[in-house]
């Protein structure tokens, strides 16, 4: 027991080595621009109503770190000075947040409110850093509703994102593993999932994959970026998934496809509407952990449940064509590709046979069958 414990604390700091969390940083001063020490700094989770505290130092900066991706209010307390507090302010996935105060003198009863969103410019990193917030996931049309659709639309993201879903035509599925990231070879992109490592060994691909009914926020971290993300290629995909709030909230959806809703093909002269039964639905929510009389978990514990299973079965029609009557005695002039569209099958010879003068002219060809040789051939066999 004892060598788990110390097991457990060995492995403690390499987990730490990289998070999803946010940081808030900045400078305190007073009107005559002077830095103001010993200030109370308190980030408050406007979902949670999770604190954080931190104190200026003798220079007047403060930081807060670890502060999970959210929208934040920030209040400023010290004697002498009117109370100050500035909301939202939006702390991304892995992202730092610089912002400088300037306090005013007068009674801590007296507080200053300062609404509005912060800049979304990096000031306190050279990271190169993209992201899609909960409105986009929620209201773009994402195919399957995989969040790694939502990659592909950031800048600098290239490839096909996948799906878990394997068709018809698909041997194996490796989503995420054709991702090119700023140039980066395909299978070189980092995952993570809340801070951890999500990639898998096989194909480069992401390990668990997420819906969009499941992440608040996903991020692409491209160029410049810190030496805690190890192995990544041209970048960093991180997905931060949804937590419980003090108040509770769900989903339930279905989405459906059947062949008899389906339209017909374009090409149904020879195709015919090959058998969907697809569907999707499933249920996502979460609150703070209540057991009635024993447990109050607001503002401290919280849930969060998904649930959404898939069931697909689809068929594929389609069209080969074999050699006619005349092509099996070498004539192709009537060959055509297929009965929809009637075009012509062309054979020709690139070369002359054994030189490498080119032909240019294909009805000399001596793959050209025309019906008159045969005869011609006939007549000079009969003729002998």
């Amino acid at each position: 027991m004892k060598r788990l414990a110390w097991a457990l604390l060995a492995i403690c700091p390499a987990l730490s080595a990289q998070t999803n969390t946010g940081t808030v940083t900045g400078t305190v001063i007073d009107a005559s621009k002077a830095a103001v020490t010993a200030v109370k700094v308190t980030a408050t989770n406007l979902a949670t109503n999770v604190t954080q505290t931190a104190t200026t130092n003798s220079d007047g900066v403060y930081s807060l770190p670890a502060l999970e991706p959210g929208t934040y209010r920030l209040t400023l307390q010290k004697e002498g000075f009117k109370k100050e507090s500035r909301e939202p302010i939006r702390v991304e996935s892995s992202s730092t947040v610089a912002l400088d105060f300037s306090l005013s003198v007068g009674s801590t009863s007296t507080e200053v409110t300062v609404t509005g969103e912060a800049s979304m410019v990096q000031q306190a990193s050279s990271t190169v850093q993209y992201r899609t917030d909960l409105k986009q996931i929620d209201e773009l049309p994402i195919l399957n509703q995989s969040a790694l659709q939502i990659v592909s639309l950031l800048p600098g993201v290239q490839g096909d994102p996948g799906v878990e879903q394997a068709a018809i035509t698909t041997g194996f599925t490796t989503p995420g593993g054709g991702l090119s990231i700023s140039g980066s070879a395909m299978g070189t992109v980092q995952f993570q999932a809340d801070g951890v490592g999500n990639t898998s060994m096989y194909f480069g691909r992401i390990s668990l994959s997420f819906s969009t009914d499941a992440v608040s926020e996903v991020s692409v971290v491209q160029n410049s970026y810190s030496a805690e993300y190890r192995s990544g290629g041209g970048g960093i995909v991180s997905m931060t998934t949804k937590s419980g709030s003090n108040g509770l909230h769900g989903t339930v959806f279905s989405f459906s496809q059947n062949d008899i809703l389906n339209a017909a093909p374009w090409q149904n002269s020879f195709r015919k509407k090959g058998m969907v039964r697809y569907w999707r639905g499933g249920t996502d929510f979460g609150g703070p952990v209540v057991i009635p009389k024993l447990y109050n978990g607001a503002n401290r514990t919280f849930f969060f449940f998904g649930f959404e299973p898939l069931r697909q079965y689809t068929q594929l029609a389609s069209f080969d064509r074999v050699a006619t009557a005349l092509e099996r005695q070498g004539d192709f002039s009537q060959s055509v590709y297929n009965s929809a569209t009637y075009q012509p099958v062309f054979l020709f010879q690139h070369f002359l046979a054994g030189t490498n003068t080119p032909i240019h002219d294909s009805e000399e060809s001596d793959f050209t069958h025309r019906p008159e040789d045969s005869e011609s051939a006939s007549a000079a066999q009969h003729a002998d």
